[in-house]
């Protein structure tokens, strides 16, 4: 049976490999930490357990698997699914990964905004 302080991986959670002290994530899932050392366990009391939240993500190039709160490149771990690039980055339209917003593309926009309003 499972130890009494462990729990059994749920969706989104890779446990394959005997003696983890934490679950590693699923392709295709942005695993968050929640609270605690990261740890398998059922005890979330406030002793420093480990808690986890599994969210689907919308593929899995966003969601990588790989240890809990992996995303792509510049995609923020700590939003549900790798929803969103790290501030002053944007998702291409077929990519995973955000790119930097570069000053050409800023300079575009103040020149589109000047022509409407002129």
């Amino acid at each position: 049976g499972i130890p009494p302080d462990c729990i059994q991986c749920k969706e989104g959670m890779k446990c394959e490999e005997i003696g983890m002290t934490f679950p590693m994530q699923e392709a295709g899932y942005n695993l968050q930490i929640k609270e605690g050392k990261r740890r398998l366990s059922s005890d979330a009391s406030g002793t420093g357990v480990q808690v986890y939240i599994a969210y689907k993500c919308r593929n899995a190039l966003e969601c990588p698997a790989g240890p809990p709160e992996t995303c792509a490149a510049n995609r923020d771990p700590e939003t549900i699914g790798c929803g969103t690039c790290f501030a002053n980055f944007f998702a291409g339209d077929d990519e995973a990964e955000c790119r930097a917003c570069s000053g050409s593309e800023s300079g575009f926009f103040l020149i589109v905004v000047l022509a409407v309003a002129v």
